[in-house]
């Protein structure tokens, strides 16, 4: 299907990222506020090591003992993806397939939502054959912060009600048809590389790309262990943390242009960069050599 009669005139903060169409209405994506990082010297390296190591070694035993530290585990090395006419049938499909524990938030009017929501997640299992750090929840809901998806602590992604409904919402109106979210998201897909609709977005875009980049984050946070909550929380909070974090940090800021060839998004943060990484990744774009060597040493899972 093709999407006729639209000519789009985008506009951009920080935060909303808005399709203009037909110069009479706007579908509304959005994307994860921006981290800001601020970085400064400290003079003793030997003492800050010591400090970070001790931290690390605190912090990996308080995540594993309350939960909040994704594991691997292995899940079939393939699985075969089946779309659930109920949502039950969703639901016994994640938790039998995907190690999923609980769905909230779900009902029958999002069970298209669901699907694509598992297939994300088949998808990015496959790919790593099935060694992968997979959330144990997954909850449908309104994000105040207006994230299209997010991971929160104990193994929980979110993903936004609001701005799936409002995308549904605006393409019904447009095309006169109520249509899928996957079949949604492959035509603006397709429309935007196609040249369509003349847009850039900040973030990469794919079909799966809100649960790939998620999934991105979880990987990287089960690569560095308790580093990865550190690394969090100087980048999200401004604070300068010893050791590791600031030396990662570091490389992150002195790379120049190298996670600007990613995205725009690739550009705010390293868990950022990881996750748009690995989003493109598991959509097979093959990523420049200099790309890939700042993704493996910032702790990005090779796929």
């Amino acid at each position: 299907m093709v999407i006729e009669k639209i000519s789009s005139n985008y506009q951009t903060d920080s935060i909303q990222k808005n399709i203009q169409i037909n110069n009479s209405s706007t579908v509304n994506f959005t994307s994860n506020k921006n981290d800001t990082v601020e970085i400064s010297n400290s003079s003793n390296k030997k003492e800050e090591s010591i400090v970070s190591t001790y931290l690390k070694k605190y912090l990996n035993f308080i995540g594993h003992l309350i939960g909040s530290i994704p594991q691997r585990e292995q899940l079939k090395e393939k699985i075969d993806f089946k779309e659930a006419k109920t949502i039950d049938e969703a639901v016994n499909f994640g938790k039998e397939n995907l190690g999923i524990k609980n769905y909230k938030g779900f009902t029958e009017a999002d069970l298209d939502v669901l699907n694509w929501i598992n297939e994300g997640l088949v998808k990015v299992s496959n790919i790593q054959k099935g060694n992968v750090a997979m959330p144990k929840k997954i909850v449908f809901e309104d994000l105040s912060n207006g994230n299209d998806a997010q991971i929160n602590g104990y193994g929980t992604m979110s993903i936004n009600r609001k701005t799936i409904n409002d995308t549904k919402t605006e393409f019904e109106r447009l095309t006169g048809k109520n249509l899928p979210y996957k079949e949604i998201r492959v035509l603006l897909e397709q429309n935007i590389k196609n040249k369509i609709i003349n847009i850039n977005f900040t973030r990469y875009l794919g079909c799966f790309s809100d649960i790939s980049h998620e999934m991105g984050h979880y990987q990287h946070n089960a690569n560095l262990g308790a580093l990865y909550g550190v690394l969090l929380l100087s980048s999200n909070h401004n604070i300068n943390m010893p050791g590791e974090c600031s030396e990662l940090i570091n490389l992150f800021k002195n790379s120049k242009n190298v996670p600007s060839k990613v995205s725009e998004y690739a550009t705010t943060s390293p868990m950022e960069f990881v996750a748009e990484c690995y989003a493109k990744m598991i959509d097979g774009i093959k990523l420049d050599d200099d790309v890939m060597q700042l993704y493996i040493k910032l702790g990005g899972v090779i796929i």
